[in-house]
């Protein structure tokens, strides 16, 4: 057995299969080959790959051709769009269907199942939309796998069916093992030889097959493969300092005395935060508000040594302050400092008494009382119809 692509013999391969993201290939063909265009089906030493070129030509009169496991769509670009309340197939298989991938008959059907109760696709690349759905709805894994299907879940590490190996180097500090295998059948999300299989490559020259298999480390998290894990580290490293010009939701825990709050917020990489101030967006007011209440932290300046809260969602508040007065919400045992309908309806009743007694009085009295009372009563009547007492906050 060797590499053929679409039955024209390969001179020269590296194929890289990823537990995350799609497989890719560099082929070389023979000198009488065709160059190779749209899919493609690459067989390595009896395991067939269906994928797509991306790029192909001709080099010291040999094609060539660089390959992308699946139809080759994921780096299309997707106009935007919004979901809400759905579960996360919908997205998931709207993006694949937009540029002609196709969704595994094997994802996980209970990752598939959960639900996105809001979510905004950007406009981005197929690839970029499905990372962003799957990270938001907590699914670790996804690839492209050899039959150029998407798959998206859980690892369950199967174990290989691959047994028969010539062992040619071992690298501990990097978890690379490189061997000789008539079929290397071996294959990401696998458990191969005692260790948890993240990536493979297969590089083929000259009738040689060398096979290369990364294994994750041990108390590896799962989200990425083995090889990514070193540059992701690096990017890290420099886009650290961009967390502190993000805004984070939180709960509220409780609030201090002094007003200042104590956090949860739901990102776990900020961690539990205590005696953070209020901005309210207006001099001279404060809050009350209860636990369990949702609100926004942000870093002000971008600086982590500047914590506030400067933003909230729609919840309970059990008191505000302007300076010079008060208003309680809620209700409860406790009146609130500023009880407009209870003061209206009260009001309402004493003007009510005075119109009624000025009226008994001016039928025992002379009419020029009997005037005057006619004449308050319409006053009243126009003064309770005024709405400028709407302003003062109500309760129920």
């Amino acid at each position: 057995m060797s590499v053929f692509l679409n039955g024209d013999a390969v001179s020269a391969l590296a194929l890289t299969v990823p537990r995350i993201g799609p497989w890719h290939a560099d082929v070389s063909l023979t000198p009488n080959g065709t160059q190779p265009s749209g899919k493609v089906t690459l067989s390595v030493f009896g395991v067939e790959y269906k994928g797509a070129v991306l790029r192909s030509g001709v080099t010291k009169a040999l094609p060539f051709a660089r390959i992308i496991g699946g139809a080759g769509g994921l780096g299309t670009v997707l106009p935007p769009k919004t979901y809400q309340g759905t579960d996360v197939k919908l997205p998931l298989s709207e993006i694949l269907q937009g540029v002609k991938e196709s969704l595994s008959p094997t994802s996980d059907t209970a990752a598939l199942a959960k639900r996105l109760p809001f979510w905004v696709r950007v406009e981005g690349t197929a690839g970029e939309s499905l990372a962003s759905v799957l990270s938001l709805a907590g699914i670790p894994c996804w690839r492209v796998l050899r039959d150029g299907t998407v798959w998206v879940g859980s690892e369950s590490w199967p174990a290989s069916g691959l047994t028969d190996v010539t062992l040619l180097e071992r690298d501990p500090h990097l978890g690379r093992y490189d061997f000789y295998a008539e079929k290397p059948a071996v294959f990401p999300g696998e458990t191969w030889d005692g260790h948890r299989v993240s990536v493979v490559e297969h590089r083929f020259t000259a009738d040689s097959l060398v096979t290369s298999v990364w294994v994750e480390p041990e108390g590896a998290a799962g989200e990425t493969d083995r090889v990514k894990a070193g540059l992701e580290a690096f990017v890290r490293k420099f886009t650290a300092p961009m967390k502190y010009a993000r805004r984070y939701e939180c709960r509220v825990v409780a609030q201090n005395a002094d007003l200042t709050l104590e956090l949860a917020p739901d990102d776990p990489e900020i961690g539990t935060l205590s005696n953070i101030p209020i901005y309210y967006g207006l001099p001279g007011v404060t809050a009350k508000v209860p636990s369990g209440a949702r609100c926004l932290l942000e870093f002000l300046g971008g600086s982590p040594d500047k914590p506030a809260v400067t933003g909230w969602r729609v919840g309970t508040t059990t008191e505000l302050d302007f300076g010079a007065a008060a208003i309680a919400f809620g209700g409860g045992a406790a009146d609130a400092l500023v009880k407009g309908t209870t003061y209206r309806t009260a009001e309402d009743l004493l003007l009510t008494a005075l119109v009624t007694a000025l009226g008994t009085i001016s039928a025992a009295t002379s009419p020029s009382t009997s005037a005057a009372a006619t004449t308050f009563g319409t006053a009243v009547t126009t003064f309770k119809a005024g709405s400028y007492l709407s302003a003062i906050g109500k309760t129920a």
